[in-house]
């Protein structure tokens, strides 16, 4: 930039005539160079320009020649053509099926992207240190030669000659291991994480791939869950009345898992029927009889195969160890017992003991499983343009089993809310109630035997069990390890389990309970909470059933206010659990941070990744584009369900490189300009996919008052300002630029899409590098419009009104997505709040952005924080939207009275220490609240195989302020008799600590 005073005056002057805002940004040679470089090596052309809109063209144009005049980058401009079309390459190559195709490591058999993998050869390796002299010879892989690989346990999908010593795939950490210290890895399955599926004899092997859950579960020598399978009748289907799998628009076939407060095990298999009644279930929704064992009897999933089972527990009792050495004896009586004596020649059949419920369909059940997808994926016939089509016996047809999963208690679709407090309730006064079995022999969480007792179908030999006595030293791992290891096994069966996860998740959530509340929270603050609840326990009953039926009931006594209190507190306790209320809270002091930090963000985006349209869904979880492009919307849905990590991790893999490739964070500007920070905080919807919320903060975005002075200021800022909204902002359809209104109370309907013509969201999108520039700006406006079309139109669906209360009317001005049919031909200024009225030239599209919706090929939102009242109103809304609590308050309120109804029994007749009762009590009070946080199955596979529940460009650190305000107390106190005023707090400086330019400070306590 210029030096003189001469230059500087024109630079002032300049600025003053265009109003315009201009920032000046850090000099960084080297991210300068090197996009330098990339934009030279892409040279535009008329044709690539001539997709881009004119008035983008004239505003980097007039930026452009005021940056060049002066020497400084402007922020707020518009992203160059050049620019679009690096990131659209930059995307292509990145998120090409070839480069985002996985393969498994030879050692650990973690699923990786081929490109992080090395190719070493066998003999280069020393092979004798992935030998398991502890595994019975039943065991040992006989799809490779054994002998050859030095009685190496080995992946044989990553093995190039099974039958020569060859060459084999590593990750680079087994590489590691192997090469550099010449040590077994810990995460080699040689470390009894091998589980001689292959090995198994022909018909078992056939039993366990035909096995059902109930199947499953009369084998098992233990029972963590209580299965509930969901059938649901829905008269609003355009499949009703078809196919009882087809026809569940919302409710797909759902397995809640519900683990028990206690694991029991099993000496008999099968168990008697009175257990079993226990720990199967069938629930009904919307059925118009009421369900009977004969008239449900064509429902596969809740059949169970005598022949089965019975090969099953004797194979078990034979080989298992764990059955072995507990003598576990097969009783033919107890199975025969399941069936009427007319049915004991049924090969299959329903047994008498499945618990079979019902309850009546509601608006209720629609609404709060509903989502952003308006469950289009749920009609193969609407969405593929295919027949459908159903098997001579429509009782094999699958069914899918994608759901959300909750931790404990009895559910229903209701968003389980209103069931558990009457039930609880119900308990408590005494009225009747089925209770699970608990047994009278409880497994410990270190059990060696503790995986084969609960799933035998996973680990049939009893032979890679947590905690395995056989591991040395030097090869033991924790509990979150090995099931994070197997998880990420590639085509792993624990992940397509419906309950392994959630299970797994639940033991890990309970240790994490114990801790936190052992060594995060004093004894004080403690005994503070448990006073509390003694004193309004006795009233809970009252208050569950005056918040049920009213759920914004005021509290209107002391021991109201007293309650809700107490269940806040009780909520931020668990703030280092992920899920829990505490720990959402955390996020959103983060986020408050960043608004102090940078003021107020520029853009929130919403992106919603269509896991059941995205061939790369199908390419990360092994299939290839064809087979994927071949499954019907049906099979897609079902696929998905039983693939919750490859789900998990594409939706991780496309967010990552969403920030890096078209936000750009800390490349440069991107799309939207140059991003100095962004949150996202990633939700599950009603059918478990994930979606993620965003906020931006752009350098150049002024603050919201600087925003409204300087359009207020003149017609030069507020007309460039506009201009950048609409390039990054479309309401209309890509070449449509006339108003479009609608007939008052007739809402325009998407245009049908011709039954031959694919789904825009299966297509693959154009190739930039395979076509002339002239064909590709045709056909990447073409391809946009038809997204519109397909993803941004908005049709008014459940959860445009799941906050409704009751008698609220269902129409535009009430849907919660703000689409009420209203439109705007001009960008301008709200004359009384000075807020930006962006232009809508379209009553039914959603607001998108075009590049965005081009690579993501879903759903979107992107919203202008703006200024005013505005901006308050929606950073509100945003940072109060992501803490939203799954816990109604009448459901935390009946977990804090079952916490003392239990506590109280298990204490009962004893006489221990009170801290020992009193950190019982806290402790299971916790984790009956976190047992009732709602999270969908994906999400619990992102925390497990390693995804995030949020995304940040900046770290944080927690000011510990009960340790400060503690230090100045003591301070001040020992120094009463001096003068206070000649003091001053000196804080150690630890030299060896340097802070991360980007690291900000931010108080995560939330007592």
């Amino acid at each position: 930039m210029p030096g003189d005073g001469a230059s500087i005056a024109e630079l002032r002057k300049a600025l003053q005539a265009t109003q315009l805002h201009l920032y000046e940004i850090r000099n960084d040679n080297r991210r300068l160079k090197r996009d330098n470089a990339l934009l030279k090596a892409k040279q535009p052309t008329q044709a690539w320009a001539s997709a881009i809109p004119k008035e983008v063209i004239a505003h980097d144009e007039e930026i452009g020649k005021l940056a060049k005049k002066y020497g400084i980058m402007v922020d707020m401009s518009l992203a160059s053509d050049d620019l679009r079309k690096l990131i659209i390459e930059e995307w292509q190559d990145q998120m090409g099926f070839e480069q985002q195709e996985h393969f498994p490591c030879a050692v650990c058999s973690h699923s990786n992207v081929r490109a992080s993998l090395l190719r070493v050869h066998a003999s280069s390796i020393y092979l004798e240190l992935l030998q398991n002299p502890c595994l019975p010879r039943a065991t040992h892989p006989t799809t490779y030669d054994f002998q050859l690989y030095h009685r190496a346990f080995l992946d044989i999908r990553a093995l190039k000659d099974v039958t020569h010593l060859g060459h084999l795939e590593l990750c680079h950490s087994c590489h590691h291991s192997l090469v550099n210290y010449q040590k077994q890895p810990l995460d080699a399955i040689a470390n009894f994480q091998y589980y001689a599926i292959p090995e198994l004899p022909l018909l078992v092997s056939a039993d366990w791939d035909n096995a059902t859950l109930y199947d499953t579960s009369l084998v098992s020598r233990a029972s963590a869950t209580k299965l509930s399978h969901l059938f649901a009748h829905k008269k609003d289907s355009p499949l009703y009345g078809s196919n009882m799998c087809l026809s569940q628009k919302y409710i797909r076939g759902n397995v809640a898992v519900m683990p028990q407060d206690s694991v029991h095990l099993r000496t008999v298999l099968p168990p008697d029927g009175a257990e079993i009644a226990n720990t199967m279930c069938a629930l009904f929704v919307g059925w118009n009889v009421k369900p009977t064992r004969e008239n449900v009897a064509v429902l596969w999933p809740v059949f169970v195969s005598k022949r089965r089972v019975h090969r099953l527990i004797e194979f078990l009792v034979a080989n298992n160890v764990w059955y072995k050495i507990a003598g576990v004896s097969f009783s033919e009586g107890n199975l025969d017992d399941l069936y009427p004596e007319v049915e004991n020649s049924v090969v299959e059949a329903v047994p008498i003991a499945v618990e079979i419920c019902q309850l009546d369909s509601d608006q209720g059940a629609d609404a709060t499983t509903a989502n952003y997808t308006a469950q289009r994926d749920m009609h193969p016939d609407i969405m593929d343009g295919t027949e459908l089509t159903l098997t001579t016996n429509p009782a094999m047809d699958p069914l899918v089993m994608d759901a959300i999963g909750y931790t404990s208690g009895d559910y229903t679709p209701r968003n389980l809310k209103v069931m558990k407090a009457k039930a609880l309730a119900r308990v408590i006064d005494g009225g009747q109630f089925l209770k699970m079995q608990s047994g009278s022999h409880f497994i410990n969480n270190q059990d060696p035997g503790l995986l084969t007792y609960l799933f035998s179908n996973l680990d049939p030999w009893g032979i890679g069990g947590f905690n395995e006595p056989n591991r040395r030293p030097n090869q033991r791992i924790s509990f979150e390890r090995q099931v994070r290891n197997l998880l990420r096994q590639h085509e792993s069966p624990f992940q397509k389990d419906p309950h392994f996860a959630y299970v797994c998740w639940n033991i890990i959530q309970k240790a994490e309970v114990n801790k936190n509340t052992s060594f995060t929270i004093t004894q004080r603050e403690r005994n503070s909470i448990l006073d509390k609840m003694q004193s309004v326990g006795p009233l809970l009953t009252n208050m569950i059933a005056a918040w049920e039926r009213n759920p914004n009931t005021q509290p209107s006594n002391w021991q109201q206010k007293q309650a809700l209190k107490l269940l806040q507190c009780l909520k931020h306790a668990a703030k280092d659990l992920k899920g829990s209320f505490g720990y959402k809270l955390c996020r959103r002091n983060e986020i408050h941070s960043l608004i102090k930090h940078f003021c107020t963000p520029a853009l929130f985006l919403m992106s919603n990744p269509a896991d059941i349209f995205n061939p790369l869904l199908g390419v990360v979880a092994g299939l290839t584009p064809e087979q994927w492009a071949d499954m019907t919307a049906f099979e897609r849905g079902i696929f998905v369900a039983n693939n919750p990590g490859p789900a998990a991790i594409f939706f991780d893999t496309l967010i990552k490189v969403f920030l890096s490739i078209v936000i750009r964070y800390g490349r440069g500007a991107g799309l939207f300009g140059t991003c100095l920070a962004h949150y996202g905080v990633v939700e599950a919807q009603g059918r478990g996919s994930l979606h993620c919320h965003m906020l931006l903060w752009l350098k150049g975005n002024p603050a919201p008052q600087d925003l409204r002075d300087h359009m207020s200021a003149g017609d030069g800022f507020k007309t460039l300002m506009f201009t950048w909204l609409e390039s990054i902002i479309h309401s209309h359809l890509p070449g449509e630029e006339v108003l479009h209104t609608e007939t008052p109370g007739e809402a325009l309907h998407r245009p049908p899409r011709d039954a031959h013509v694919a789904d825009p969201c299966l297509n693959d999108e154009p190739k930039s590098v395979n076509m002339t520039n002239e064909d590709f700006a045709l056909a990447f406006r073409q391809t946009v419009r038809d997204l519109a079309i397909e993803c941004n139109w908005h049709e008014h669906t459940d959860t445009c009104w799941k906050h409704l209360k009751p008698g609220e009317p269902r129409d535009d001005q009430h849907c919660r997505m703000w689409i009420d049919g209203s439109t705007r031909a001009l960008t301008d200024l709200d004359e009384e709040t000075q807020s930006i009225l962006l232009r809508c030239l379209h009553p039914r599209i959603n607001n998108f952005t075009d590049l965005m919706l081009f690579l993501f090929c879903c759903n979107m939102d992107i919203k202008f924080i703006g200024s005013r009242e505005a901006a308050k109103a929606l950073v509100y809304y945003v940072t109060d939207y992501i803490m939203k609590s799954s816990l109604a308050t009448h459901v935390g309120l009946a977990a804090v009275l079952y916490a003392i109804q239990q506590n109280n029994k298990k204490f009962q007749g004893l006489q221990p220490a009170a801290s020992t009762v009193n950190k019982s009590l806290f402790t299971k009070t916790v984790n009956t609240i976190m047992a009732r946080q709602e999270l969908s199955h994906q999400q619990v596979m992102g925390y497990l195989v390693g995804g995030s529940d949020h995304y940040t460009s900046h770290k944080f650190k927690m000011i510990k302020w009960q340790q400060s305000d503690k230090y100045i107390v003591n301070h001040f106190n020992a120094s009463v008799q001096d003068d206070i005023s000649s003091h001053s707090v000196q804080l150690e400086d630890d030299g060896n600590l340097t802070e991360p330019e980007n690291e900000l400070d931010v108080d995560n306590n939330v007592d």
